[in-house]
């Protein structure tokens, strides 16, 4: 039987093991950290997407107020590829008439309420975007 009296220090097996284990711990935690900034500047470019969507929104119904319901047609809102502070940001606008009964459905000229989608891209998938609809009648 050994004594572990006369033992002093960590030996160079011990030394690397905890080395090893101490350098997995700090990568595990740096890939958390990692995931968890990632996910908040994705969270932040999806807010800005949605108040870009919800501020075009908002000239389309002065529009409707001021320029009056038949200037809101397609034409007047192309679609845009934002530069400066919202480089990156794509905007579409897409609006159809629709018949009352059938919100969904593109309707005949001349009926009452138009459906208008406001969609804002922040990111390189199709996906990665925020869509706004309303519903706007003759005022």
């Amino acid at each position: 039987m050994l004594s572990t009296k006369n033992k002093k220090g960590i030996s160079l097996i011990e030394a690397v093991l905890t080395v090893f284990v101490l350098a997995i711990g700090f990568m595990s935690s740096m890939q958390a950290i990692q995931q968890i900034v990632s996910s908040s500047n994705f969270s932040d470019r999806e807010i800005v997407a949605a108040q870009l969507a919800a501020g075009k929104l908002e000239g389309i119904l002065a529009d409707n107020k001021f320029r009056g319901f038949g200037y809101i047609i397609p034409a007047n809102y192309p679609d845009e590829t934002l530069t400066g502070t919202y480089a990156g940001y794509r905007r579409k606008t897409n609006i159809f008439q629709v018949a009352p009964g059938f919100l969904n459905d593109v309707a005949a000229p001349g009926q009452v309420l138009k459906h208008i989608d406001v969609k804002v891209y922040y990111g390189p998938n199709e996906v990665d975007s925020v869509t706004i609809t309303e519903l706007v009648g003759i005022r």
